[in-house]
């Protein structure tokens, strides 16, 4: 069983780092979203414990993408026992949520208690995902995703995926994005590929069945956390 652990105070990841690794789970601890999104698309995991905390609504964001990715385990750290804090983390998928300061011992019994849950229900231990996930067909403009379906791309989500696929597992700019679809440096501009991503995510998602691994970084921009390789001949074969 793989737990994954992303805690934006530097202090608070290292005493729940420690306490997990006593117990003998199988822990990775991470600080940021980035690091997160670049974990995640080289390894899976079976539990993720996620500081909702996280500034400009990362925690909840990454929360959400977990529960679209399936069955994973999904625990919750947020300061504040209001209600509205533990409502918005189960609304985002959560299975569990604890307040900060978190409890070693308490955290350590909701985990084998979600993870006793999981195996109930069948769930697999979590398997290396392969490193030729997604593979993009830049002449045809196609992009299939690792169970097989392919969508077809417009020629603006084309060179969209084209540009991310420059920087795979890099964060890049808003500004970069609006440069490389002609867009313009200002509020139109950023409408405009506000409303590409929607779209494309909406896209994928419906004919793949699958998320698609196309993650903001607040602040920065987007990236692609999944192993995304341009390969012609494999996505034509769909």
């Amino acid at each position: 069983m793989r737990i994954i652990l992303v805690e934006g105070d530097a202090r608070s990841r290292a005493v729940l780092h420690e306490c997990l690794q006593r117990e003998g789970f199988d822990v990775e601890a991470i600080a940021s979203p980035l690091e997160f999104y670049r974990s995640m698309a080289t390894s899976s995991c079976d539990i993720a414990v996620v500081d909702a905390d996280l500034a400009e609504g990362a925690g909840l964001d990454i929360v959400s993408w977990l529960r679209g990715m399936g069955n994973i385990g999904i625990i919750a750290l947020s300061t504040g026992n209001e209600a509205r804090n533990r409502i918005a983390c189960f609304e985002s998928g959560a299975d569990l949520h604890f307040t900060k300061p978190v409890d070693g011992e308490e955290l350590v019994h909701g985990l084998r208690n979600l993870l006793r849950r999981l195996a109930h229900n069948g769930v697999a231990h979590a398997a290396p995902v392969a490193s030729s996930d997604w593979f993009f067909d830049a002449n045809h403009w196609r992009l299939q995703a690792p169970n097989g379906p392919s969508v077809k791309l417009s020629a603006v989500e084309a060179k969209f995926v084209r540009r991310l696929l420059t920087q795979t597992g890099a964060v890049v700019s808003r500004a970069e994005l609006r440069a490389e679809l002609g867009y313009g440096d200002d509020a139109v501009g950023d409408k405009n590929l506000d409303a590409v991503i929607r779209r494309l995510r909406r896209k994928v998602e419906i004919a793949t069945g699958s998320p698609a691994p196309i993650q903001t970084v607040h602040g920065q921009g987007y990236l692609f956390s999944a192993q995304l390789r341009l390969d012609r001949r494999r996505a034509l074969e769909r």
